[in-house]
């Protein structure tokens, strides 16, 4: 078990993560540009927050969050491996 802690200004460092990611519009695939999809855009009935990352619906997913989607085969961001090749 790690016995790193949290810093005391956690709340800030992660709301300014979710605010940066707002900047980050599109991923690239092999030079390829592609648009990043906003939470709730594949599925529907979704809770307001990301319940991984935390953005609000329509507001683009902090980077490396799980629930992100692959702009290209609408997989797991993380996973599908298009992130390969991303710039």
């Amino acid at each position: 078990m790690s016995t790193e802690r949290l810093p005391e200004n956690w709340r800030e460092v992660w709301a300014q993560r979710q605010r940066l990611a707002q900047l980050i519009k599109q991923v690239s695939y092999f030079n390829v540009p592609f648009m990043r999809k906003a939470y709730g855009t594949h599925e529907h009935d979704l809770p307001e927050q990301c319940n991984d990352c935390g953005v609000q619906l329509g507001e683009l997913h902090v980077i490396g969050c799980a629930n992100e989607r692959c702009p290209i085969c609408a997989r797991q961001f993380i996973v599908c491996g298009h992130r390969e090749a991303t710039a």
